[in-house]
């Protein structure tokens, strides 16, 4: 997604006066930079475009000259606490010059830190400079508001004061969003300049620099990488993450003539393309671990259950008296539809690992690896559940239910094949399916059963929205246990924050309307089977619930706080101060009692992974009153993670990761009798 924080702008009105037209430009530097052979007189657009800017870049070899020009700039225009991209209005890359004079004009916050040196033991810069962090609110890119530490400086120049080394303590500076270390004498960038993830702009021209380190493809948001006038010949093809990068420049390099080539006929872009899908796939990870969460010893002592068969043909267990340690396993994964990777928003991924055709086998290959008994699955369309995770489930031995967001009603059925929804696959070995339904958020059924008036907000927010749950009725074959399994795939939008609270307060009223039918629903165990000890549910709390999916929604947002507490008050800040009637002059609340299966060992760090944003905002919810979560899938390899940028890749098919936890049903206690003693005298 564009960064709001590099938005393009000339510095300066009209033409630099030290320029001279892109030709004269080439023809005065061709036999000293190794610039590329003209072509019957024709130069290349792309070679232009590093012409002129190599061309400004050289004007700034003075020191500290891009600090001085930017303060010397807020003294005459009266802006000191405005930065450069507020004073610049969001011109885009339109051209050669504007790329030149964007790139180069001296682009700097006012407030930029420069620092002079002295050559120190070993020529290491050592920088000493006060840093003024004061607080913020923000709201986070999924729905969180939290308390930060913004930086009042995020610009830094050190060019042109003589530099060998730069201090591995600069790479600490990690809010830097522009280094200048141009015309310097430097032989190398360290790998730790990997560690400036918000880096949008560096300008390391004019030293010696031999070759690029690898680390520079892991920040991501970087838009403006100047080596001009270096020693380097070879280009990392780990730069291929680089997907927002405007510009490169190399010109002045020896660079060999396979990426020469490339630049002069396809540009940055099509250099970075190249590196991308052509980049080696790094080793895979460790196998995420399984993190056991009881020590309870049932399973030894279980018997192994004899078959016999029902009325309808399907396999049962025959009655066992132990058989009333009820296990089972869900996953909750949100596989990415194919018809939202694409290039524009993972950038970053080799196309040939955005392909649907490799992303599904290798879904594919997680579903069977893990064997869940129960299995939810967001953004799944029509399409390939028809033709694709239907037909391959059934083998594996799953039932499959799916149902499309609701602007399916308005496609025909060309356009409703790409329309996605949820899609939940139980063992058919291991349940039954009394019923299926679907909840339509924008229907909102609870309200008009409740006869509650539907407000403007109502209309105009939520009913706009057509998110939807897909709700399975299941019984156990092995035990007579019922379950309810809640599938959802909540509003994305954290400008709809109350959208994201009411869908979720909607959710659970109909979710009580389910477990209340479902408690009058005859039992599909053969009436000989557990006649005894099959359990009965005489009230629909007592029925375990399931609810997994994509929330959308972070630790500490209103629909986390309503999920784990069980009530919502109407003045909480997520409702945005509008009107949704009741839910608002009343509250909120729930009758069940959830908790998140993660938070046993505190929530993973992210369940969704990409440059732009990394948290969790899935979950796997229960009943606690009548489920414990015996056991866990832990994450993602932290060293792993580390060398990469964000999800899809080789190794990993979506931008979320999968979630599964094992469940126990607990035993109902039984009331307590008063024990009856007998008097032996007379």
């Amino acid at each position: 997604m564009f960064n709001p924080r590099y938005t393009q702008g000339t510095i300066y009105p009209g033409t630099h006066p030290g320029l001279l037209t892109p030709d004269q430009q080439h023809a005065a530097i061709l036999s000293v930079h190794n610039s590329p052979a003209i072509e019957n007189g024709h130069i290349s657009e792309h070679w232009k475009q590093q012409i002129a800017v190599a061309t400004q870049s050289r004007a700034f070899s003075s020191p500290h000259q891009r600090a001085h020009n930017a303060a010397a700039l807020a003294r005459t225009s009266g802006m000191n606490a405005m930065n450069y991209n507020t004073r610049n209005g969001g011109a885009a890359y339109s051209g050669i010059g504007a790329n030149a004079s964007n790139a180069l004009s001296g682009r700097l916050n006012s407030t930029t830190v420069s620092t002079t040196t002295s050559n120190s033991v070993g020529n290491n810069l050592t920088t000493a400079s006060t840093v003024v962090t004061t607080t913020t609110t923000k709201p986070d890119d999924k729905n969180d508001s939290r308390q930060e530490s913004r930086q009042d400086w995020t610009c830094l120049d050190l060019g042109g004061i003589g530099l060998r080394n730069v201090s591995t303590d600069l790479f600490k500076f990690s809010f830097l969003t522009e280094l200048y270390i141009n015309h310097n004498k430097l032989s190398r960038l360290p790998s730790e300049i990997g560690k400036l993830r918000n880096l949008v702009i560096l300008d390391a021209s004019g030293n010696n620099i031999k070759a690029i380190p690898p680390e520079l493809g892991l920040l991501t948001e970087l838009r403006e990488v100047l080596l001009f006038d270096n020693m380097i010949a070879v280009i990392p093809p780990e730069l291929g993450t680089l997907y927002q990068l405007k510009i490169l420049g190399v010109e002045g390099n020896p660079l060999q003539d396979v990426y020469k080539s490339q630049l002069m006929e396809t540009g940055t872009t099509g250099l970075i393309t190249a590196l991308r899908d052509g980049c080696p796939v790094i080793p895979p990870p460790p196998e995420r671990e399984w993190e056991k969460l009881t020590s309870d010893n049932d399973d030894a002592n279980e018997k192994s259950l004899m078959l016999t068969s029902d009325t309808e043909g399907s396999s049962v267990p025959k009655p066992n008296e132990s058989n009333t340690n009820f296990k089972f396993t869900a996953m909750s994964y949100n596989i990415l539809c194919e018809r939202y990777a694409t290039s524009t928003l993972y950038g970053y991924t080799p196309s040939w690992a955005l392909a649907w055709s490799y992303r599904r086998d290798l879904i594919m290959q997680e579903l069977a690896g893990y064997k869940a008994d129960i299995i939810c699955l967001q953004e799944v369309d029509v399409e390939n559940f028809d033709t694709f995770f239907a037909p391959e489930m059934s083998i594996k031995g799953y039932k499959g239910v799916h149902f499309p967001k609701s602007r399916v009603r308005t496609m025909n059925e060309l356009e409703r094949r790409v329309v996605d929804g949820c899609a939940t696959f139980f063992k058919t070995s291991k349940f039954f399916m009394h019923e299926k339904s679907i909840i339509e958020f924008n229907q909102a059924p609870s309200l008009r059963r409740q006869n509650i008036k539907l407000t403007s907000n109502m209309y105009n927010r939520v009913m706009t929205k057509d998110n939807i749950s897909v709700m399975t009725m299941l019984e156990s074959k092995e035990t007579g246990h019922r379950l309810i399994v809640a599938n959802c795939h909540i509003h994305w939008d954290p400008q709809f924050r109350d959208v994201k609270l009411m869908q979720v307060a909607m959710l659970m009223d109909e979710l009580a309307q389910v477990a209340t039918r479902f408690c009058s629903l005859p039992s599909k165990l053969p009436a000989d089977y557990l006649k005894d000890s099959r359990p009965s549910y005489s009230d629909y709390t007592k029925i375990p619930v399931l609810i997994c999916g994509d929330f959308n929604s972070v630790p500490g947002s209103g629909v986390l706080d309503f999920l784990s507490s069980g009530k919502v008050e109407q003045h909480h800040e997520d409702f945005m101060n509008n009107d949704y009637g009741d839910y608002t002059y009343n509250g909120k609340s729930h009758p069940f009692n959830l908790k998140s299966a993660y938070s046993e060992t505190q929530e993973l760090p992210f369940t969704n992974f990409t440059p732009g944003f990394s948290g969790t905002i899935d979950y796997i919810w229960y009943t606690n009153a009548n489920l414990e979560a015996t056991g866990l899938l832990k994450g993602v390899d932290r060293n792993y993670l580390s060398s990469i940028v964000g999800f899809p890749n080789a190794h990993f098919p979506s931008d979320h990761i999968c979630l599964l936890a094992e469940f126990k049903v607990k035993q109902e206690k039984g009331p307590i009798t008063n024990p009856k003693f007998s008097n032996d005298r007379k």
